[in-house]
């Protein structure tokens, strides 16, 4: 995929009065047909402060944006695509802010974070170390958009292919795994399995993974995807789901 090749590229936007971008994107909400409300159930690290999110969902919804970059044709590395509008915290107990998550329009290739020393855990891992460092590093002046935000780290649950992306989501949020605070992660595997909208909320992802590969957030076989949940210290992959 080109950076330029028809997508509506958002950048460079201005407004009269400063306006958050998560604020720019739920105003949004009533026109567009591709950014679901997701009403979730309650979790025990959330209660019911943070039930409600926005999603972008559908084969290819224009959620396109140019992070990193003031060309007026975006580079393909600064090419991003926004998951929705997630309410977060910054650390453990803290209140809960709308914040946009975004991820990567191009793949990152293995070669770029793969070491010697790695874990299955994210934050022992050499994605974790590539990230928020590496990359972290290189994205220099544009690194105060970004917050250090709380991640979870999931409680591993043995039969996957059963789980449904509502189950994941509640995994994900037990009040007894582990978190961590960084400026950048992974997406979560529910994060993946919204990307349909409701009608798949409660749809395992591996029973209907034909259906999900017909998602925006899928890749391709040959690619692969990792998401951020944490699994047995005897796996060799480096996080839980290999979609």
């Amino acid at each position: 995929m080109k950076a330029n090749d028809n997508k509506k590229v958002v950048c460079n936007i201005t407004f009269e009065t400063k306006v958050l971008f998560s604020e720019y994107i739920l105003n949004q909400v009533e026109d567009d047909d591709l950014l679901e409300k997701v009403e979730h159930e309650t979790t025990e690290q959330t209660g019911d402060n943070a039930k409600i999110d926005y999603r972008y969902i559908g084969s290819d919804p224009d959620n396109y944006v140019c992070f990193g970059s003031e060309n007026e044709t975006c580079p393909d590395d600064n090419l991003y695509r926004i998951i929705g509008v997630i309410p977060t915290q910054s650390e453990v107990g803290g209140s809960y802010e709308n914040r946009v998550k975004l991820i990567k329009a191009n793949a990152t290739t293995k070669s770029t974070w793969s070491g010697s020393a790695s874990s299955n855990q994210y934050d022992k891992s050499n994605v974790y170390s590539y990230l928020n460092t590496t990359y972290w590093e290189s994205i220099t002046n544009y690194q105060k958009y970004i917050d250090n935000v709380l991640w979870n780290l999931g409680v591993f649950t043995a039969n996957q292919n059963a789980i449904t992306p509502n189950q994941f989501y509640l995994n994900e949020r037990n009040g007894s795994s582990k978190k961590i605070v960084a400026p950048i992660g992974l997406m979560y595997a529910s994060d993946y399995g919204f990307q349909l909208g409701e009608t798949y909320f409660n749809k395992s992802l591996y029973d209907n993974r034909n259906q999900f590969m017909q998602g925006w957030l899928f890749a391709s076989i040959d690619v692969g995807e990792w998401t951020i949940d944490t699994v047995p210290e005897s796996n060799t992959y480096v996080n839980s789901l290999l979609i």
